[in-house]
């Protein structure tokens, strides 16, 4: 079958590579899936996938007001796609607004700018259309960049990920973060020195908790912000790009073998 050769066509991939990967996590789950993997994957993490340069107050407004941002809010940065989850945060997001009534919660990523009307519950519609929910779709990086360093809370409700994109780019921009429980993001705080309110994700009371936690101590999420920021300054591309090097210079020293004598 297709998929069936598809699979055969990694493990041939595989039986000479060198795997590297972004998170234990998925070295993890390849060793997992392939479990005839000659080479153990290396383990690189990834440092923050946006821009980090600083505008001027007056250029960050212009651009919110381009977008139609006034106001505080909550940013999640997700594709439309089911496994990131977007119903569960929709419903925590309207236990949220009974508290904080002028927040809003801002979607932008690809195909969000069709989510429309009655997503996970009938409120849906109402705060959509009273501009509570803004549906933004998929934005520029320099859009990203300051919808992130503006936002009150960067949330990353996804059930399964490599990594935490979205909370990579806000820990570097000094920007309070609340995300999944979930392997690969946890990772993140062991590795990097980062800071953050997890959740169960299945959970729409637990990620309207850990918004609340971050909104109801502005001076403490700021702090932890912070120093998440000097976490992600003292692992830069340049780290990323020095490990790369070296996993090269490995892999140049090794003759490359064929599946049959790999297995």
């Amino acid at each position: 079958t297709e998929r069936q050769n598809s699979w055969q066509q990694h493990e041939r991939w595989l039986a000479n590579a060198f795997p590297i990967v972004s998170t234990q996590f998925i070295a993890d789950e390849l060793v997992q899936a392939f479990p005839r993997c000659p080479r153990i994957p290396r383990v690189i993490h990834l440092s923050n996938l946006g821009q980090n340069d600083a505008l001027e107050e007056h250029r960050q407004k212009e651009i919110l007001h381009s977008m139609g941002i006034n106001g505080d809010y909550i940013l999640s940065l997700n594709n439309a796609s089911p496994h990131k989850n977007l119903g569960q945060l929709l419903s925590a997001f309207h236990y949220i607004l009974r508290e904080r009534p002028s927040m809003s919660l801002v979607l932008a990523g690809s195909g969000t700018e069709e989510i429309r009307g009655n997503v996970n519950h009938p409120f849906y519609l109402d705060y959509h259309q009273s501009g509570a929910v803004q549906s933004l779709g998929l934005r520029s990086d320099l859009e990203v960049q300051v919808l992130t360093a503006n936002a009150k809370v960067v949330v990353n409700s996804s059930l399964y990920e490599a990594g935490n994109g979205s909370g990579l780019d806000a820990w570097s921009l000094g920007t309070p973060v609340a995300m999944s429980a979930i392997p690969a993001f946890l990772e993140h705080k062991q590795v990097l020195g980062v800071e953050a309110q997890t959740f169960n994700p299945r959970c729409c009371y637990e990620i309207r908790d850990a918004i609340m936690t971050i909104l109801d101590a502005p001076e403490e999420s700021a702090a932890a912000a912070l120093r998440s920021r000097v976490g992600m300054q003292n692992y830069g591309w340049r780290h990323v790009a020095d490990k790369y090097l070296a996993c090269f210079d490995g892999s140049l020293v090794r003759q490359p073998v064929s599946y049959e004598e790999a297995a």
